[in-house]
């Protein structure tokens, strides 16, 4: 039995949060692209999953020494789509957790947050262009017999409402980041 749904998640700890509360129901995460999650019945609360944010794209020959590293350590790779990858581990085998160091946490929530940001502008650039042709298409039909302009608002507010989405877990990415790099010297220290 497989289901798929539909979900746009901007912030990947949100996103983990969430997958680990699906698999804790039974449903295990298969296949992912551009918003659809495919999942299959499985054995409620057998994996454990992670999300990261790799530095090279998907088909980037750079990433495969990294991803057989995680694979070795008993993880495996569910799916991977544009930068971003979902592991997996059977609960099992104890805690699983991507980066084990405070180091590679740091550099995890930096790139995060400057992937996010140009996303983000991306979307506000798409946002300013529509609302810049609604005014052009409500200036050149004064008639007001039809409304060529309204999929231009709508695009316009669209395009804001998810460049702020993205914005806000850019944000809290960077703030983690912040946060981390200030305990920096502290959290060595203890180890």
């Amino acid at each position: 039995m497989t289901k798929r749904v539909f979900k746009l998640i901007y912030d990947f700890e949100k996103a983990e949060t969430w997958l680990n509360e699906i698999a804790s129901q039974g449903w295990m995460m298969e296949s992912f692209h551009f918003g659809l999650f495919k999942f299959s019945k499985g054995v409620p609360g057998e994996y454990t999953y992670r999300v990261e944010l790799l530095p090279h794209p998907a088909w980037s020959n750079a990433n495969k020494p990294y991803l057989q590293f995680v694979e070795e350590t008993g993880a495996e790779l569910v799916a991977i789509w544009a930068k971003w990858a979902v592991y997996r581990r059977k609960s099992c085998d104890g805690g699983f957790d991507v980066y084990t160091d405070i180091s590679s946490r740091i550099a995890h929530y930096r790139r995060v947050s400057r992937f996010l940001i140009f996303f983000c502008l991306v979307e506000w650039a798409v946002a300013l262009l529509a609302g810049y042709s609604s005014v052009n298409a409500l200036a050149s039909n004064r008639s007001g017999a039809d409304y060529p302009y309204i999929p231009y608002i709508l695009l316009f507010l669209l395009g804001v409402l998810v460049g702020a989405l993205i914005f806000r877990a850019a944000r809290r990415s960077h703030q983690k980041y912040i946060r981390l790099k200030k305990e920096e010297p502290f959290l060595e220290c203890d180890i």
